[in-house]
């Protein structure tokens, strides 16, 4: 078998074990072609939302929670309800009775955390202890405990 070790070429006995150096010497030049570095702008201001991604129905079926590439809102899907800004945070979930609403915060400098709220909005509470990359936070069927992914 000829595998690459360290850097080098070696021809390695799959019987024994034992491992033989292939000696090699490459002198090449390449040219550098043109640049592909764009220049893209930066946008400014507030987040518009775009796109609305894996909106999810409430157990009820009346309302979602959207997750789009900012803060989440809660509608009503009765065609003339507006969007009500519920969490500043990602991937939210609805409990199982659709009363409450669990997602995650997070940032690159400090991880993040799991936090839970009321769906009808209010003051969110952290509910996870060990700062990470928390994500997917789902209830479990009965309400009374939230799992999620989490990535230190």
């Amino acid at each position: 078998m000829i595998a690459n070790l360290g850097g080098r070429i070696v021809r390695i006995d799959l019987a024994s074990g034992a491992q033989t150096e292939i000696p090699f010497r490459v002198r090449e030049e390449f040219p550098i072609g043109p640049s592909t570095r764009q220049i893209v702008r930066q946008e400014t201001g507030p987040v518009h939302v775009r796109i609305i991604q894996t909106p999810v129905q409430s157990p009820d079926s009346a309302r979602w929670p959207s997750r789009p590439s900012a803060p989440s809102n809660r509608m009503s899907l009765d065609r003339h309800s507006k969007p009500m800004r519920i969490i500043d945070g990602f991937q939210p979930s609805w409990s199982p009775d659709g009363k409450r609403l669990v997602f995650v915060r997070w940032n690159a400098r400090d991880a993040g955390h799991v936090w839970l709220i009321d769906a009808s909005g209010g003051e969110a509470v952290r509910v996870s202890e060990v700062p990470a990359y928390y994500t997917s936070p789902v209830f479990t069927p009965d309400g009374r405990e939230i799992v999620a992914f989490a990535l230190e």
